[in-house]
């Protein structure tokens, strides 16, 4: 247990009293090791003015916690809980909501390449080829749930090498984990999920920032929790009824259905409005990199489908009764001009597929 004064001597200072082993680590063992530490020191109750902890149920329960106990045995005492980590219990709620789907491809991801020096040398050439930033997929923090933010806006960055690199090691290695990975990296709804995780974690992990910060800020706590509250709400509510609390947003209620912004009003970020835009497009190799890649290293496997795509346009000629141009008629011919654009269209269309 690790014991920190904050105390006034013409200046705030804060220094490490004592980083004392405890056995017992219930409410009552950390209550009575705390009193008998600062009781050793010689710190005299009367002189105690606040006591702040992680906000968990042995520190701040609502019952039998410690600071429950020492505003038992010291009344004037002031309780505050850490803001930290309050925002991040809030948050991690929130997102509860999301598929936990993606929380499990961002620790899968990271494992795969830090439990092998062998895939992050092979992945580094896919990185190489696509010419991105050569940097490694980070590991979300099993504590602190809000270093997912980071961790997906890494796997945003490298998406094109990291999409290449699955698909040649499930053409190798068809094994359940990498076309589970595979499958991931090709639905068009992760990077929905990861562009608005990015954007909605950075709010909380700049709010998180501020409050590390070595200097004393409980006197802005207040206005940065009504900043961030406001500006959530707008991102899901009517704007009109948000400003109307622009005082005391802790009266706002995210409950009230009636003031929700239509579902397609809803502001979940640029760049994830925009993937969510995609997903609503037909599915194509749209990518110069990724066809590419399938040129070169997959030939036998482009050769196959261009068959396939010559074939099919051909029957999609035949049953359209699309005009059959002369052999011998030139470029510029109307019926030449059409069956080509057709024909094309058509071996295009399949090919993509």
């Amino acid at each position: 247990m690790a014991v920190v004064l904050s105390f006034w001597d013409g200046k705030l200072n804060s220094e490490m009293l004592k980083m004392k082993r405890v056995k017992d680590a219930t409410a009552e063992g950390l209550f009575t090791a705390l009193i008998a530490e600062l009781a050793k020191s010689k710190i005299p109750e009367s002189r105690m003015v606040g006591f702040s902890a992680d906000t968990c149920n042995t520190m701040f329960g609502e019952r039998n916690s410690v600071s429950q106990k020492l505003r038992a045995q010291i009344p004037h005492l002031l309780t505050v809980k850490c803001s930290c980590h309050s925002c991040h219990l809030c948050s991690s709620k929130a997102f509860a909501m999301l598929p936990a789907l993606i929380e499990e491809f961002l620790r899968l991801l990271s494992a795969f390449f830090t439990s092998s020096y062998k895939n992050k040398d092979e992945f580094a050439e896919f990185q190489e080829f696509c010419e991105t930033a050569a940097h490694s997929i980070l590991k979300p923090g099993l504590t602190r749930w809000l270093t997912l933010q980071p961790c997906a806006a890494r796997v945003l960055e490298q998406y094109n090498p990291l999409l290449l690199f699955f698909t040649s090691l499930v053409s190798e290695k068809p094994n359940d984990s990498n076309m589970k990975m595979l499958s991931l990296l090709k639905d068009p709804f992760t990077k929905c999920y990861l562009e608005f995780l990015v954007y909605a974690l950075e709010k909380f992990n700049k709010f998180n920032a501020t409050f590390q910060n070595n200097q004393p800020l409980l006197h802005e706590l207040q206005d940065y929790v009504n900043h961030l509250i406001l500006d959530l709400s707008r991102s899901f509510m009517d704007g009109a009824y948000v400003d109307s609390f622009k005082s005391s947003p802790l009266k706002i209620d995210p409950k009230k259905d009636e003031r929700f912004l239509p579902l397609r009003s809803i502001h979940v970020g640029i760049k994830a409005s925009q993937a969510i835009t995609d997903c609503q497009q037909p599915r194509a190799i749209s990518d110069p990199a990724e066809k590419q890649y399938f040129t070169l290293y997959f030939p036998k496997e482009k050769e196959e489908a261009e068959k396939k795509a010559k074939k099919f346009a051909l029957d999609y000629v035949k049953n359209n009764l699309i005009p059959v141009p002369d052999k011998n008629s030139l470029p510029t011919d109307p019926i030449r001009k059409n069956y080509d654009s057709v024909f094309q269209s058509a071996f295009n269309q399949e090919f993509e597929r």
